[in-house]
């Protein structure tokens, strides 16, 4: 358990901050390369499983809305999941009521969220 977690760290710090590795001396190219095959591997096999659409309205949607509402990165990335998963529950929702194809509704309930937290920042 103590490695996994060693090895999230500089994972997480890539991903945030790849020049503080650097200045401590660790070799972060290894690490950078783990990441981008990790976020590539997701998005080839979101897409083969889901389709381009649905894949990059699952990935790109849920960040910006959640950078529209919060300021810091910890809280963008845990309301980017809520985001993403109640989007993902609404859409299949009413993909099954109304009959409409899944990934599109998806894409339209994230397309929603985006426009109303666009609409809620502006007020602010």
């Amino acid at each position: 358990m103590k490695k996994n977690i060693l090895f999230l760290i500089p994972m997480l710090i890539v991903a945030v901050l790849l020049f503080m590795l650097r200045a401590t001396g660790m070799k972060v190219e290894r690490y950078n390369a783990l990441l981008s095959v990790l976020t590539a591997l997701t998005i080839v096999l979101g897409m083969r499983m889901m389709g381009t659409m649905l894949i990059s309205s699952l990935i790109i949607f849920p960040a910006v809305t959640a950078r529209r509402l919060v300021g810091s990165f910890r809280a963008m990335v845990v309301v980017a999941a809520v985001v993403s998963v109640i989007c993902f529950f609404i859409g299949l929702c009413v993909s099954f009521l109304w009959g409409l194809p899944t990934g599109a509704s998806v894409v339209g309930v994230n397309l929603a969220a985006l426009l109303l937290s666009r609409l809620v920042r502006s007020k602010e």
